[in-house]
């Protein structure tokens, strides 16, 4: 606008200054911002997070009916950027771009490879590469055809010049993987359930709850119960079903440690208590019943009670089956069994004094208590599924044909080949996520929904589209509750039925993909003060504060030193963000806490 006088009239200096209409030679970058935590979450998928899901994924082992035992062990999996089909032999170009896509209303995929060994009793056979299906590709990944073009390169390939992608073109439509808020990961929180009292007889309303999250973002909740008689159950859940065990028979599974050294480890600091000491022998004494009096007994008994309920073939002995339950369910952050150990025995110390009234109970609608699920953790954990899925249909084709052989049947690189073309298809099932956003999974994932989990971008003005990816959801199970219930509703929350449950990002707020290392900072601790395990206890643990750091019980720290140790640690912190390391309005799903 142009002002002549007192009058303001319309200008035109935009549409006839010489470079309108040339694109600049780089993107605006605070719109490309707006797209980040979904395309680096993608990014951290494709580089380092795919790379550790298929480590974690458990050999699937079956026996042939002439006695061969058979096991299959993924080494590695790549994703390819989007290509024309092999069958075409005329295109000039063989890279498949977005444009296209929306216009033939197809999806936007990319071939998902994984890479295999086949073993017949133990004895290595062959390293397959196999191609299990086309999986839809971000756009702007690292793993798309328009990632590191110019404006003018994008424009000549039917994009905008300020193209900032973030979602995923699926039958031609622009599909976006919602950001949820999570518990936090790593962290037991002390709570009231009063439905908890259903999960069975002497149950009480009071538990610690912990979400465990490992490196591939496979997550497992893990909920401690206090029983009306004293005692105390763990309850985890597999294949969709929980299980309850008495949280001694964990303890005791772990280490080969006696009883005595259990005890005093739980009543360290609590010698005064009379009624814990009695809680403490009486949870002892329920496993001296069933005669389980070391590890190697109590894995047995473990085994024989969840051996039909696991995937493992029938020549695994009790023990080893226990092993695996252990592994796969209890505490599934940590990686050894002391670890696990040493934060179930503060777990269940946290649990009786918040069942006497001695700690308060800890509001899940905190910020404190929550973290986002990026769609590229979403997304990762979906394709270690599919990947377990896909080799279990494997092998239940081979055993079908086997069957079909009368005991003939011998497994060989052509028979393994004729196989393949029976198995399923890895990306339908993940196109059918993004199209619906409903997930179908053995395991739910430990996610508390199981639809809504990907919108559609609407595009009826800029604003609206750029909300989509800002956007935050408290879940599709809030948005079920009474509208009386009690939310944070800042600012960027709408009005009507998703008020306080639907927020959205501010423009400066980051969300941190990199999973930072923190072996230094053991050490680190240990020179603030913090006593070890290993080493002799500072004193009475009455005096003594537990320090966890991303669920993992480290020691303690003497009162004494405590302000001290923690007027240093902020001194650490503050350097921190001076040298920029990190954001002051970071909303982290994955920073590491100390506590």
């Amino acid at each position: 606008m142009t002002e002549t006088g007192d009058r303001i009239q319309p200008s035109f200096k935009n549409l006839t200054h010489k470079d309108y209409g040339r694109p600049n030679d780089k993107q605006h970058m605070p719109l490309q911002e707006l797209t980040r935590p979904h395309v680096d979450s993608f990014n951290y998928m494709l580089e380092e997070g795919l790379g550790k899901a298929v480590q974690l994924i458990y050999p699937v082992e079956f026996a042939l009916p002439n006695g061969d035992r058979i096991s299959f062990t993924v080494l590695d999996a790549n994703v390819y950027k989007p290509v024309v089909s092999q069958s075409n032999k005329t295109s000039v170009n063989l890279k498949v771009y977005p444009a296209e896509c929306r216009q033939r209303f197809v999806t936007y995929k990319g071939n998902f490879q994984i890479t295999f060994v086949w073993k017949i009793n133990n004895k290595p056979q062959d390293t397959v590469e196999r191609t299990i299906g086309e999986i839809p590709i971000m756009v702007k990944s690292k793993r798309c055809n328009l990632q590191g073009l110019s404006p003018k390169e994008l424009v000549k390939h039917g994009e905008e010049a300020e193209e900032m992608g973030g979602y995923f073109i699926v039958n031609g439509l622009e599909k976006v993987i919602r950001m949820l808020i999570m518990p936090r990961r790593n962290y037991a929180m002390c709570m009231i359930r009063p439905s908890w009292r259903s999960r069975g007889k002497q149950y009480t309303e009071y538990g610690v709850q912990i979400k465990c999250v490992r490196q591939d973002q496979t997550g497992m909740n893990n909920v401690l119960h206090y029983l009306s008689n004293g005692s105390a159950t763990i309850g985890f859940g597999y294949l969709k079903e929980l299980f309850y065990v008495p949280v001694m028979f964990i303890l005791k599974g772990l280490m080969n440690v006696t009883d005595k050294y259990i005890y005093d480890q739980l009543v360290n600091g609590k010698e005064d208590d009379s009624f814990y000491k009695g809680c403490i022998v009486f949870m002892l004494r329920q496993a001296l019943t069933e005669d389980l009096t070391t590890q190697t007994k109590v894995l047995q008994y473990i085994g024989s009670k969840f051996r039909i309920k696991l995937p493992l073939p029938e020549w695994y002995s009790d023990e080893e089956v226990g092993q695996f339950l252990i592994r796969e369910c209890i505490c599934i952050h940590l990686e050894n069994n002391t670890d696990k150990f040493n934060l179930l025995i503060f777990m269940i110390r946290k649990l009786f004094a918040f069942s006497k009234g001695e700690c308060a109970a800890e509001s899940a609608d905190s910020p404190a208590n929550q973290e986002l699920l990026l769609g590229g953790h979403l997304y990762l954990a979906v394709l270690k599924e599919k990947i377990e899925a896909w080799l279990i249909s494997l092998k239940a084709t081979i055993l079908r044909n086997a069957k079909t052989k009368e005991g003939t049947y011998k497994l060989t690189s052509k028979t393994l080949e004729d196989a393949f073309r029976h198995t399923a298809d890895v990306g339908k099932s993940v196109e059918y996520l993004l199209s619906t956003g409903n997930l179908i999974s053995r395991s739910g994932l430990g996610l508390m929904q199981t639809s809504g989990l990907a919108v559609v971008a609407d595009k009826l003005n800029f604003y609206r589209y750029l909300s989509h990816f800002r956007s935050v959801h408290r879940g599709a199970f809030f948005a079920e509750m009474r509208t009386t219930a009690v939310f944070l509703c800042p600012v960027h929350t709408p009005d009507g039925a998703p008020c306080g449950l639907l927020n959205h990002m501010t423009a400066f707020c980051q969300a941190v993909n990199i999973q930072y290392p923190t072996a230094h900072l053991y050490k680190l601790l240990i020179s603030l003060g913090v006593t070890p395990f290993d080493a002799p206890p500072p004193g009475n643990l009455k005096d003594c504060f537990p320090v966890l750091l991303d669920g993992r019980h480290m020691g303690y720290l003497h009162s004494s030193i405590a302000k001290k140790s923690r007027t240093e640690i902020e001194g650490y912190e503050s350097q921190r963000f001076e040298t920029g390391s990190n954001n002051d309005g970071d909303m982290s799903d994955s920073q590491d806490r100390i506590c």
